[in-house]
């Protein structure tokens, strides 16, 4: 499976709309397409300039497009349901098993955006800051510059996709 062919599932596009509509009526700002196709993009853009493989590039790619998917049920628990979703949805590819728990994880983790101390401690990151944690999981990199990240970031990017 690629990101190409990613972009034109109709269960993926239905998810991220609906993900989108309840987070509208809840106040949230988009949440579109457009916000999944700039943080795919971004994962991405971050992993070649790290120097990793083009298959970790397209991984965070797939990721970072699917990582909002779980608004559809739930904004407090959105990275489970995502998660859960995205795994449903890629066992129907041609995605090998490694490749679909790589993405599944990385979509499971972004709820560490906003660690708590217990949720830190499981990853080895408790004295880690808030955008380690989110670079981290290659899923939510929005709000990181490629040419800004730090060694700490890229540290802890190869801990998720090495």
């Amino acid at each position: 499976m690629k990101y190409s062919e990613l972009k034109d599932n109709e269960e993926i596009h239905s998810l991220i709309k609906k993900g989108n509509d309840n987070l509208g009526i809840l106040g949230y700002t988009d949440h579109s397409e457009e916000h999944a196709k700039l943080v795919a993009e971004r994962a991405a853009e971050i992993l070649k300039k790290l120097g990793y493989k083009k298959n970790r590039a397209e991984l965070a790619k797939i990721a970072g497009y699917m990582h909002d998917i779980g608004n559809a049920i739930n904004r407090t628990h959105h990275a489970e349901y995502g998660s859960l979703l995205a795994n449903d949805i890629l066992k129907e590819t041609d995605l090998s098993l490694e490749d679909r728990l790589t993405v599944v994880s990385a979509i499971f983790r972004q709820r560490l955006s906003s660690p708590t101390k217990q949720m830190s401690e499981e990853i080895g990151c408790a004295k880690s800051p808030r955008p380690v944690l989110m670079c981290m999981t290659g899923s939510i990199m929005r709000s990181h510059s490629p040419s800004l990240m730090s060694i700490r970031i890229k540290r802890s990017l190869r801990y998720h996709w090495k």
